[in-house]
């Protein structure tokens, strides 16, 4: 094996455990994500609703006009899909609203948004750490301190959630 391929399947073993690791998230995080695929899924499940938000957004002004679409064999997409869903939080809770979804009441409490925009945070990390191992010219000292780097976010991120 040439150390370019070593380096590769070190990479891949690495994404492959932070993967494995989000699954064994804390339960009230495993739930507001679990929660943000049932919304996503209620969304994304009818082109009509599709429609709808998309002019609801458009009447609002919003950055974004949709709701991606979250896939658990695309794992690496959630930080997309859960960034998108925090920014659109409004937007959605209008439109559960005037959909009469019971899903609309997650939106009115504090710390489910603020657990939603935790997880977005922590997988737009993940992602990132993703992409930088998967530079060309990744050397495996330069992995390493990727990695390192990525567990000092990590250790930061948990400390101010606890304040």
């Amino acid at each position: 094996m040439n150390p370019r391929s070593a380096i590769r399947q070190q990479q891949h073993c690495c994404i492959h455990r932070q993967n494995l690791a989000s699954k064994k998230m804390a339960p009230e995080l495993n739930d507001a994500l679990s929660q943000s695929v049932k919304i996503i899924n209620y969304m994304k499940n009818s082109a009509l609703n599709t429609r709808l938000l998309k002019a609801l957004c458009d009447e609002m002004g919003s950055d974004h006009q949709n709701l991606l679409f979250h896939s658990e064999v695309h794992w690496l997409s959630r930080s997309e899909v859960l960034k998108t869903l925090y920014e659109l939080r409004k937007e959605v809770e209008l439109f559960l609203i005037d959909m009469k979804s019971d899903l609309s009441h997650y939106f009115q409490g504090k710390k489910w948004v603020a657990r939603l925009a935790y997880l977005s945070d922590i997988f737009s990390y993940i992602s990132e750490l993703n992409l930088k191992l998967q530079c060309p010219d990744t050397t495996i000292f330069n992995a390493w301190n990727k990695i390192e780097s990525f567990k000092k976010k990590l250790k930061l991120c948990d400390c101010r959630s606890k304040q």
